[in-house]
């Protein structure tokens, strides 16, 4: 029930703001390609395989 609660105020927000950029498509379009690159990095460290303690001790 909380995260309604605290949620729909940030949604509401974000609604409002997005709905008075609609004639900022070049705004828009420089929000989402920053957004797609910080998924593309997160999704490629995510990826990586990382050396743990296990193989030092062996």
């Amino acid at each position: 029930m909380s995260p309604l609660i605290t949620d729909l105020p940030i949604v509401l927000s974000v609604l409002f703001v997005l709905s008075h950029l609609t004639s900022y498509d070049f705004i828009i379009g420089i929000i989402a390609f920053f957004g797609a690159s910080y998924l593309i990095c997160s999704g490629i460290e995510s990826l990586k395989i990382k050396k743990n303690g296990f193989a030092e001790i062996l």
